[in-house]
Order: structure tokens, then sequence, then C-alpha cells
């Protein structure tokens, strides 16, 4: 694991821990959690969790806002923090795959009618992927050399498509070179 993934996992871990002592809150409490009022009856948060999640957001969101430590449902909370960054990282690499698949599209097919097409496209999944984008998401990226898990999985897309056509390898890109080509490839 990169530094900074453990760097995150302990940060979520003292947040736990810090909460915890903060507001008193057992392990216990956690688990039962303080019940929300929504105006059809009183439920425990980890219940509406289960079956209300919009409900639920908007309780946890009002329990933070008023700082009502002790009716947060820590246990779900920080399983949505966390999944929340796992999710901006899915999108980033979807995003980057289909940036690749058009490019190799490109390269292939010069002179294909959908040249234009393609070009639009990238344009459009550039924009997606440059909302996303922090730093953290470029670190980890660049760690996991995610350029060329991704760059794989478009070329076994692509093979199932064109079973025919050799389709050749792109020289490795940063996600800054990806969000800016093809300015970065001639």
């Amino acid at each position: 694991m990169t530094d900074r993934l453990t760097h995150l996992e302990s940060t979520v871990e003292e947040l736990r821990q810090a909460l915890q002592s903060h507001v008193g809150v057992s392990q216990e409490h956690q688990n039962n959690s303080v019940s929300q009022n929504l105006g059809h009856g009183a439920r425990p948060a980890s219940d509406l969790y289960e079956s209300d999640f919009m409900a639920w957001c908007e309780g946890q969101a009002e329990a933070l806002r008023s700082r009502a430590f002790d009716q947060l449902d820590l246990i779900h909370l920080i399983e949505e923090i966390e999944d929340m960054g796992r999710e901006q990282f899915r999108k980033t690499t979807s995003l980057v795959r289909q940036i690749l698949i058009h490019i190799l599209n490109l390269k292939a097919f010069p002179q294909d009618p959908a040249v234009n097409h393609w070009r639009s496209e990238i344009a459009a999944f550039q924009n997606d992927l440059e909302d996303i984008v922090s730093g953290f998401i470029r670190y980890r990226f660049e760690q996991r050399e995610e350029f060329a898990v991704q760059q794989q999985k478009a070329l076994k897309q692509l093979q199932k498509q064109f079973p025919d056509v050799e389709f050749q390898r792109l020289e490795a890109m940063t996600l800054d070179e990806i969000m800016i080509w093809p300015e970065k490839v001639p």
C-alpha cells in the first residue's frame, strides 16, 4: 500500500477514535444508534440506513451540522465516507478507459468517418475528468500504475469489437497528460 493510502486509513481510524472519545460513544451505542425523529416515529439511525438511505443521509448531515455527535451512526457513516473515495477513483478510471479507447480507435482508424465524433467524445470525457480529479486521485493513479491497467482493459474491449485489428499500445501517460491529450501525443 502506498504511504498516502496508509495515511488515509489511519486518519479514518483516528476520526473514529476521536469521535468515540469526544462524545463518549461506546461500540454498543454505535451499533444501536440514537433515534432520529422524521415525523413518522423515531427510528434508530442504523435501521433507517437499511430502510431509507436518503432520510439516513439527511439525518446524519443534520446531526453533523448541529454537532449532535451522539446521534451519528458512526459505523455506517465511516463506511460511506470510505466508499465515496473509492467511487471517485472508479469514476476516474472509467473515464480514463473511455478516453484510451477513443485514442486507440483514432490511431487504428485515422480515416474513419467517426474520427470527429471520437475527438468530441474525448473532449467530453476530459471535461468530466477535470471535474473529479484531485491531488490524491492523481497520486493514487500514478502509484497504482493505473494507466497500464486501464490501457489493458481498453485493448481487451477493443479486441472483442475488432478481433482482426492489431491495436498499437500507447506510450504511458500521466493523468494530467490524459486530460490534455492530444497536446501530449502527436
